[in-house]
C-alpha cells in the first residue's frame, strides 16, 4: 500500500472539501489513495464469499471523490478518519441469518467495531455496519443486512436518485420521509414477527421425540414459510408504490 501521512490527507481533505472545483494534483492524489484500498477490499469481499455459504448477494466499492466530498462537507471529518473509503456490502435472509453470519465473521475478520442500526435506524436504515482490518493494513466498512434491510436501502438510494439527494441523509420531501420511516418500521416488525415464528419452530423441533409430533412439524414449517413469503411480497409492493408515487411526483414537478 502506498503511504499516505495523516497529515497530508487532512490538508487534501480540506482542499476538497473548501473547492468548488476540486484541483487536477488533488483529484490525482485521492485517486491514488482510493486505489490504495484496492487489495484490501478484495480480500474482505472474499472471506465474506468463502466463510458465508448463504448469502443472498454481495457488492464491493471504493469511495468515489465526489461521495467523499460530500460526506467531508456533511460533517467535521477529516480525510482521514473516513473508515469507509473501502466497503463491501453482503445481504442474507433474515434476522436469524444476520445472526449466523456475524459470528461467523467474528472468527474469520479482525473487526475492530461494530455499529448496530436495527434497533435504532439512523433515519429508517437498519443493519449491521463493521470496521474490519485487512492483511494489508487498511480499514474496510462491511455493511451486514438482510433481505429486507437491502430492499428499503436500494429503494433510498433509487429515491434519491429520482427526487433528492438529501433523502439519503433523512432530508427531502417530507412525504417521502414519512413513506421512508413507516417503510422501515413496516420491515422491522415483519422480520421480528419472522424470527420469533422461526425460535417457536425451533423449540417444538426440539420437542419432538415422538415420531407422530414430526409430521405436525413439518407442516409448521410450511405454514411459516407461506407467511414469510407473503410478507415478503406485501413488502415489496409498499416499495413498487412508493417508487411509483416519486415518478409521480417528478413528473408534475
Amino acid at each position: 500500500m502506498a503511504e499516505f501521512s495523516k497529515s497530508a490527507l487532512d490538508r487534501l481533505g480540506e482542499r476538497l472539501r473548501s473547492s468548488e472545483r476540486p484541483a487536477h494534483d488533488d483529484r490525482a492524489t485521492y485517486d491514488a489513495y482510493r486505489a490504495s484500498f484496492a487489495p484490501a477490499v478484495i480480500e474482505v469481499e472474499r472471506l465474506c464469499a468463502d466463510a458465508i455459504p448463504f448469502l443472498q448477494g454481495r457488492t464491493a466499492r471504493l469511495k468515489t471523490l465526489e461521495s467523499t466530498i460530500a460526506k467531508l462537507r456533511r460533517g467535521s471529518y477529516r480525510l482521514s478518519q473516513i473508515q469507509d473509503v473501502a466497503g463491501v456490502r453482503i445481504a442474507v435472509d433474515d434476522l436469524s441469518g444476520q445472526e449466523v453470519a456475524l459470528e461467523i465473521l467474528g472468527a474469520e475478520l479482525s473487526i475492530l467495531r461494530i455499529t448496530d442500526y436495527r434497533d435504532r435506524p439512523q433515519n429508517g436504515y437498519r443493519a449491521l455496519h463493521l470496521i474490519v482490518e485487512s492483511t494489508f493494513g487498511p480499514l474496510v466498512e462491511l455493511q451486514l443486512r438482510t433481505e429486507v434491510q437491502d430492499i428499503w436501502a436500494n429503494t433510498c438510494e433509487t429515491l434519491a436518485g429520482m427526487l433528492d439527494l438529501g433523502i439519503k441523509y433523512g432530508g427531502g420531501p417530507d412525504w417521502i420521509r414519512e413513506a421512508l420511516g413507516e417503510l422501515s418500521r413496516n420491515g422491522q416488525e415483519g422480520e421480528t414477527v419472522q424470527k420469533y415464528r422461526q425460535v417457536l419452530l425451533g423449540q417444538i423441533g426440539a420437542q419432538a421425540t415422538e415420531s407422530s409430533s414430526l409430521p405436525r412439524t413439518d407442516e409448521l414449517r410450511r405454514e411459516f414459510d407461506v407467511l414469510g413469503d407473503a410478507f415478503l411480497e406485501s413488502y415489496t409492493q409498499e416499495v413498487r408504490d412508493l417508487v411509483w408515487r416519486a415518478g409521480q411526483q417528478r413528473q408534475t414537478s
